[in-house]
């Protein structure tokens, strides 16, 4: 017995999980070939750790919102989730469209012979400059009445059968809309049978996450074996301006959470330390909401946290935002194209619809969501999309610790502090020890 609990002690703790990320930072980097091997293993575990995220969304949202719609406030609740959700969406825009104004990342790399170099080796685009002629054409032009007809969906067990999350979430938000609304006229609290099975999926997951140390060394170690140092010194300006944006909303969203949960900041950066290293470590908000639900459930209304962390996880992205709108305004300086008042405008909205049209994408498909900001504006999305795929393994990083701490400051606006700070210290420590 005190073998097996010294073993679970050793996995659980945080130096073993930092030891696990830079080494497969290092095998990545140094040990490309071995580490290219790695690759099935680190599926291997992703797929572990999604086991039971699907389960933990319907259940959250169904019981989430059938017990706030069953309140009887809950058009001010409601209003409260997508107002902070909305509002800070906003902020992500209007921040880093300001930042990419400020470092006007594409200026100078027009005629850059290096960066023409590495346009022709990842497409095969010819000419000794970019030009508006290098086009690269994408098989899909998303736009929103798309996007919106993809998340209704007509057969819940083919959505459940194809890991169509949207389509999931939009039948719990009814399914516990539903469900709340019938509780209020008859008093019967049916999400309850839901809500017995919760405590099973959290055992299953932290069972997996228990792992993570050595997850982390084979996501880390592929991960990086295909990374370039020549790309990011090339790309500077545009790398610096897109970690500097979502590392400032990280900044505030810790400092939202603090205000809220009337915590000091170091007991919050302590209590969500471990989700934080989660966040880096999978580059994935999927995979980190049942571990933000519990820590956040801690501090702030357990209705509100069930609700919009799965919602916001899936559909809010504040990094992703701060690429499409840094992003385009590197394209237009590419292309020495002069921006308007209104047309940064467009960027800031355009970027945002973007973000909830990117839902569910992930890697090269959510990149490639970016034409919905470029299209309205008529700039070419052209060979300098290759420079976007060749920065996107550092730029993850900041993307996701950005979406997840994004949402757990949606949640303390919506849901408000519901634990006094006397509580945080002891809480933030068993989030420490126990993951």
């Amino acid at each position: 017995m005190m073998k097996k609990l010294s073993f679970n002690t050793l996995l659980s703790n945080e130096w073993l999980f930092l030891v696990g990320i830079v080494g497969g930072v290092v095998c990545g980097l140094f040990f490309k070939n071995f580490s290219q091997s790695l690759e099935p293993f680190a599926q291997i575990y992703m797929s572990f750790l999604q086991l039971s995220v699907i389960p933990v969304i319907i259940i959250t949202v169904t019981t989430g919102l059938s017990n706030i719609t069953s309140h009887p406030h809950a058009n001010d609740k409601i209003w409260r989730i997508f107002s902070s959700l909305f509002a800070l969406l906003l902020l992500s825009a209007v921040l880093s469209t300001l930042i990419g104004i400020l470092f006007e990342p594409g200026i100078g790399l027009t005629k850059n012979p290096a960066i023409s170099a590495l346009i022709a080796a990842n497409e095969n685009v010819t000419g000794a400059y970019i030009t508006t002629k290098d086009i690269i054409v994408v098989d899909t032009s998303p736009n929103m009445l798309k996007f919106l007809v993809s998340i209704i969906p007509s057969n819940i067990f083919s959505a459940l059968s194809q890991g169509f999350v949207l389509q999931i979430i939009v039948f719990s938000i009814i399914f516990g809309a539903a469900m709340g609304y019938k509780q209020s006229k008859d008093g019967m609290d049916r999400s309850s049978i839901l809500k017995t099975f919760f405590p099973v999926f959290t055992l299953m997951n932290d069972t997996i996450i228990k792992f993570l140390p050595f997850g982390v060394f084979f996501l880390l170690a592929s991960q990086f074996s295909s990374f370039s140092f020549s790309t990011i010194l090339i790309l500077g300006k545009l790398v610096i301006a897109l970690c500097l944006s979502m590392t400032l909303l990280i900044t505030f969203f810790i400092m939202i959470i603090c205000f809220y949960a009337k915590a000091h900041i170091t007991d919050v950066i302590r209590s969500l330390s471990y989700i934080g290293l989660m966040a880096v470590s999978t580059r994935s908000a999927f995979t980190c909401i049942p571990k933000c639900i519990e820590g956040m459930s801690r501090y702030f209304d357990k209705d509100m946290t069930n609700l919009v962390i799965p919602f916001g996880n899936t559909t809010c992205r504040y990094g992703s935002i701060c690429f499409y709108t840094i992003g385009t305004i590197f394209i237009a300086n590419i292309f020495v194209i002069t921006l308007s008042p209104s047309a940064y405008i467009a960027i800031i909205f355009s970027a945002i619809l973007a973000s909830f049209a990117a839902s569910g994408a992930v890697g090269i498909l959510a990149l490639q969501m970016i034409t919905i900001v470029l299209d309205p504006l008529g700039l070419p999305l052209g060979a300098v999309f290759a420079l976007f795929v060749a920065i996107d393994p550092i730029i993850d990083f900041f993307d996701t610790l950005a979406n997840v701490y994004g949402n757990c400051a949606a949640t303390a606006i919506s849901g408000r502090g519901t634990r006094t700070s006397s509580h945080i210290k002891s809480q933030s420590q068993e989030i420490g020890e126990h993951g």
